[in-house]
């Protein structure tokens, strides 16, 4: 079983990873790549899930255990950097809507002039050649 300090330190880490990860997701936001961003968003679901379990582990642990003062100045960095991350979440989360319902909004325009263009139905070319149209 990990320790208070080991629980608290990988948590910590967790949590740099994940405020790193969305800083890099506004930047590929500002490339408008859909699929990247898709791929982006579900890193970090898995990263905010592993450190909501670590977190869970955690709150037990200190139900358990005291904090030392080494610990308690990790426990400050973590509550730091997760007010970084709810903050930039807070952040993010408007532009991902809005990016989401631009390529809604382009995907039915798509589906409609697909759907147009279906009716329009090309003549067959003209048999024989340029002389005996000519006449």
């Amino acid at each position: 079983m990990e320790t208070l300090a080991d629980l608290l330190h990988k948590s910590v880490g967790q949590y740099r990873e994940v405020l790193g990860h969305i800083r890099g997701i506004a930047i590929i936001l500002e490339q408008a790549d859909p699929d990247q961003t898709r791929l982006c968003c579900q890193r970090l679901k898995a990263m905010q899930d592993k450190a909501r379990q670590t977190d869970m582990f955690l709150a037990r642990r200190l139900e358990a255990d005291t904090l030392t003062p080494a610990a308690q100045s990790f426990f400050r960095e973590r509550l730091d950097l997760m007010r970084q991350v709810a903050e930039h979440n807070r952040l993010l989360f408007p532009r991902l809507s809005g990016m989401m319902s631009m390529i809604s909004a382009e995907i039915g325009q798509i589906r409609q002039g697909a759907a147009a263009m279906s009716g329009y139905k090309m003549r067959p070319a003209p048999r024989g050649n340029i002389f005996n149209n000519a006449c």
